[in-house]
């Protein structure tokens, strides 16, 4: 692992705490966990006190990450200590916590994931808004059915390895 990479991580999350008690007078203080897993999660906020941050998606992607994943993880932090109630963790509650925050609501990123995931998920589909990896199980499993795609809901399309 890159630790100036991490030490910018480290960075960002103390800038977006400060901003966090100048907008909402919130005091955060995450463990912040760095975790370096083949998945497609780039970052989770456990409560308010832990943030888990996807080491891959950090070092592929720094710039972004650094700019959207983190802050966005922090506005988790924020809703659930002034909304513990919200029933969405990206309802209307979280959203307009980015807007005070100066940032876009996104709840997913769009981070290339491919070459992240193949190790684990060589298969490789696509549908109308992107490629993604299938692990050896699910490519089988997808003779028996149809895979569609989270995020446009058209059906997967093996292409190759």
């Amino acid at each position: 692992m890159n630790y100036e990479l991490i030490e910018r991580a480290h960075d960002a999350i103390e800038f977006w705490e400060n901003k966090a008690k100048t907008v909402f007078g919130v005091v955060l203080n995450p463990k912040i966990v760095i975790i370096n897993e083949v998945s497609p999660v780039a970052g989770r906020a456990h409560g308010s006190d832990k943030i888990e941050l996807n080491y891959p998606y950090l070092e592929s992607n720094t710039e972004v990450f650094l700019k959207s994943t983190i802050p966005h993880e922090i506005a988790h932090c924020i809703q659930h200590i002034i909304k513990p109630y919200a029933k969405q963790s990206h309802g209307p509650e979280w959203k307009n916590i980015m807007r005070c925050l100066g940032l876009v609501p996104t709840s997913c990123h769009s981070y290339d994931t491919l070459n992240i995931l193949r190790t684990k998920k060589p298969y490789i589909y696509q549908c109308a808004c992107r490629k993604v990896g299938l692990s050896a199980i699910r490519h089988k499993r997808s003779k028996r059915g149809k895979y569609t795609c989270s995020i446009c809901k058209k059906e997967l399309e093996f292409i190759g390895m």
